[in-house]
């Protein structure tokens, strides 16, 4: 995950995120990766930047959720931009 987005959290939205994030329980299995979009943009200060989404199945002890992973890539750099979990246990 990049630097800014480690640090854009506080260690309270953190913990409450962690907290959340259990009531998935065990981890058992990750599926594939699908590719949901993607772009390429070019800048100057950057060059060229691509940008992609995947959604990747997982199954837990308690139930299927899947990730969101938002990913970017640029002169040989990727890094995640943004990782969203999507499960019904935890808007419960």
């Amino acid at each position: 995950m990049s630097e800014q987005g480690l640090k854009g959290a506080t260690p309270e939205q953190w913990e409450l995120y962690l907290s959340l994030f259990s009531k998935l329980g065990t981890l058992e299995s990750v599926g594939i990766p699908e590719l949901q979009s993607w772009k390429t943009m070019s800048g100057i200060p950057k060059g060229k930047t691509t940008y992609a989404v995947y959604l990747v199945p997982l199954v837990f002890d308690t139930g299927s959720a899947h990730v969101e992973l938002g990913i970017q890539h640029n002169k040989s750099k990727m890094e995640f931009y943004s990782v969203r979990f999507l499960s019904d246990l935890l808007i419960q």
